[in-house]
């Protein structure tokens, strides 16, 4: 029923009551659904203890429009103001048709982005028992809230921010701008010879804090929310960095680049990360910490800290050479599968392309993978090495075999946190797909 068909029935309904024309003249008509409403010209979008202040406001032109950020946040500059508000069930321009509010209840639209240029999709936002997830496009609607200023608690894995709203008694109030997640989740990154996660979060805004290791501490950005942690064959990152608990408790996330982090050897040839006992001692506290909330992110060949620090949460294909299930035949166009829901509606399409440039990669086992194991990409037909017979000079040769339906990401959790592998990972030859796929595994984590 459109506004002005209100309106007239509103003022026959008061005519056949007696009503003088001095109550007809109060009674104005409404604007026409969509227009805009003026609403405080001047609103500000900030960081406020944590919060993010979002008053009503215009709505988004369908793009991110983000202020400059800093990792404290969005800067806090103005946001025109002038939001769709309606009761007829629809918020023109905006994301979702939010029905009508019941009455003693209001209704909040908007749209979330993780950051500039990309969406927030699959995040969840709530306010008390009230709930609802965004959806690829970070559009989400929330129902059914007490009128008044509101705080919407906003969480996508690691990630998160509160959105102080205006609650309408029986009105849908839209958000003036997307809102973006503040870039202050705290990251160590342990270093890799082959992959460089860093890269891939540096191209999403954040900045690096600091690079540690046996020569000290070196400070980069102040203002950075990214530490680099010395890895690959150096003892630092096992030795100090994973034996301080407290130093590991001030980030949300950990990330392993790809390396051959079991190479870390006493004289003579004993591989530390496996017989020393100094090293079970950090697996131990890596575990506690995910366990306490923390999340893990382990790239190719780290799938050694999944085995140590996790054992038996994934299973592995093949012994090769080098063990530990690094049997995968380099190929740079590899065909997969998007098994995740949320990441297929992310790509629009459940098809990709990836590359796997490693020429021993991990191979996760097609089969017998426990169930608490969350399969986001499979590669529908890939090969990996087979030691063959002993040829009578000693050596052990290998031939590739075919091998179907292998898990290329997989995520299990621990306690109250979670560990993501990727077999595949940022490099030269990332496709698009991967990249975006990368992308979306960051705010999975």
């Amino acid at each position: 029923m459109s506004h002005r068909l209100r309106w007239v029935l509103a003022s026959a309904v008061l005519a056949l009551l007696g009503c003088g024309n001095d109550r007809l003249t109060q009674l104005q008509e409404p604007p026409v659904t969509g227009e805009p409403v003026t609403m405080d010209p001047g609103v500000e979008f900030k960081e406020k203890d944590g919060r993010v202040d979002a008053d009503a406001g215009q709505p988004d032109s369908g793009q991110p429009q983000m202020n400059p950020v800093d990792a404290g946040g969005v800067d806090g500059g103005k946001v025109d103001a002038g939001a769709m508000v309606t009761d007829a069930g629809t918020v023109d321009g905006g994301v979702l048709d939010a029905g009508i509010p019941q009455p003693g209840t209001g209704t909040v639209s908007g749209k979330l982005c993780a950051v500039a240029g990309q969406w927030l999709s699959g995040a969840t936002v709530t306010f008390g028992s009230a709930s609802t997830t965004t959806n690829a496009q970070g559009e989400f609607t929330l129902t059914n809230l007490p009128p008044g200023m509101q705080v919407l608690h906003v969480t996508r894995g690691a990630f998160s921010m509160d959105l102080t709203v205006e609650v309408k008694d029986g009105q849908v109030t839209q958000l003036p701008a997307p809102a973006c997640l503040p870039l202050t989740t705290k990251m160590a990154v342990i270093t890799g010879e082959w992959d460089h996660v860093e890269t891939l979060l540096t191209s999403l805004g954040f900045k690096i804090g600091a690079r540690y290791g046996e020569a000290g501490k070196t400070t980069v950005d102040p203002m950075g929310t990214i530490d680099i942690i010395e890895g690959t064959d150096k003892p630092y990152w096992l030795y100090t960095f994973l034996n301080d608990p407290l130093w590991m408790s001030q980030y949300a996330i950990i990330l392993f680049n790809c390396a051959w982090f079991d190479d870390i050897r006493e004289p003579g040839g004993v591989n530390r990360i496996w017989f020393d006992p100094k090293a079970g001692t950090a697996m131990t506290h890596l575990a506690t910490y995910v366990n306490n909330g923390g999340s893990v992110y382990a790239s190719d060949w780290a799938n050694v800290i999944v085995n140590r620090a996790f054992p038996n949460r994934i299973k592995w294909r093949g012994a090769c050479g080098r063990g530990n299930g690094r049997c995968g035949v380099k190929k740079l166009s590899l065909g997969a599968t998007v098994n995740d829901s949320g990441l297929a509606a992310k790509l629009g399409k459940s098809s990709v392309t990836v590359a796997m440039d490693q020429e021993e990669w991990v191979v996760p086992d097609p089969n017998g993978q426990p169930a608490d194991v969350t399969v986001f990409l499979t590669a529908a037909n890939a090969q990996y090495w087979v030691n063959g017979e002993d040829d009578g000079s000693g050596v052990i040769r290998q031939y590739p075999e075919d091998i179907h339906n292998v898990p290329l990401v997989l995520r299990f959790t621990h306690g109250q946190g979670r560990v993501l592998f990727t077999s595949v990972h940022e490099g030269q030859y990332a496709t698009q797909d991967l990249k975006d796929i990368l992308k979306y595994l960051v705010f999975a984590l």
